[in-house]
């Protein structure tokens, strides 16, 4: 890659994701509040799409149907790279919410738009703190018909693909009762691997799939249920590299 490419991509990165997320902060502030989930949401889209135009990388949607119209959801995505991040914010359903880790609010800017944008915030672990984050978030997700975006993945370091399903996206569902909506992303690790600060040009795949009911998750089967999740997406990612 050429290094004025990157140059170019790495600046106009920072300074989209600049001047969008302290607008943003400044119009929540000044509307004490009330504007966040008005505009948030907007400026998360154009944030995501705003990227990718940067990064030269177009995004082709299947089964865009099921993720109409505004209920309370919890969409899946495998993690592999960075742009996977754009991807989501820039078809955020309506109601759409990305999940962040509560560290991320020490992130400059963006540390500032997860604080008050709209976005559910939790804490990693299995201690109370976590358990009590996940039931507010539970809360926000059957009051506000949520449809928040979560990888089971966490933050994938290791060569297996799709990593290990973490349970939090699968307490959720056994929490509020909504249907998992596995989005998966095809292409994106190709072009800009997990790590790498600027991205090929090129096209990614995103294929969404019917929601899963989760009327029969509990406690026990948690488990059982991630690691078929899991193999779905094996099975769909592999098909698309045959």
């Amino acid at each position: 890659m050429g290094v004025l490419r990157a140059t170019w991509q790495l600046l106009a990165g920072w300074l989209v994701m600049a001047v969008l997320g302290l607008t943003l902060v400044a119009l929540i502030l000044v509307s004490f509040g009330l504007l966040g989930e008005l505009v948030g949401r907007s400026f998360l889209r154009a944030w995501g799409r705003s990227m990718l135009w940067i990064a030269s990388v177009e995004v082709v949607v299947e089964g865009a149907e099921h993720l109409e119209g505004r209920r309370p959801r919890i969409i899946t995505f495998n993690h592999g790279s960075t742009l996977d991040g754009f991807i989501v914010n820039a078809l955020l359903p309506p109601g759409g919410t990305p999940v962040a880790r509560r560290s991320l609010i020490w992130v400059p800017v963006m540390g500032l738009v997860i604080a008050l944008g709209p976005i559910v915030m939790v804490d990693r672990g299995n201690g109370p703190r976590a358990r009590r984050t996940l039931a507010r978030a539970g809360r926000r997700i059957r009051e506000e018909s949520l449809s928040v975006v979560i990888a089971p993945e966490g933050t994938r370091r290791g060569d297996e693909k799709p990593g290990r399903f973490k349970l939090g996206a699968f307490e959720l569902a056994r929490e509020t009762g909504a249907p998992i909506v596995p989005l998966v992303i095809i292409g994106a690790e190709r072009l800009m691997p997990y790590g790498r600060l600027v991205s090929r040009p090129g096209r990614v795949r995103v294929k969404i799939l019917p929601p899963i009911d989760t009327s029969d998750f509990t406690e026990e089967n948690l488990r059982e249920h991630a690691d078929a999740l899991r193999e779905l997406y094996r099975r769909e990612m592999a098909a698309a590299a045959s």
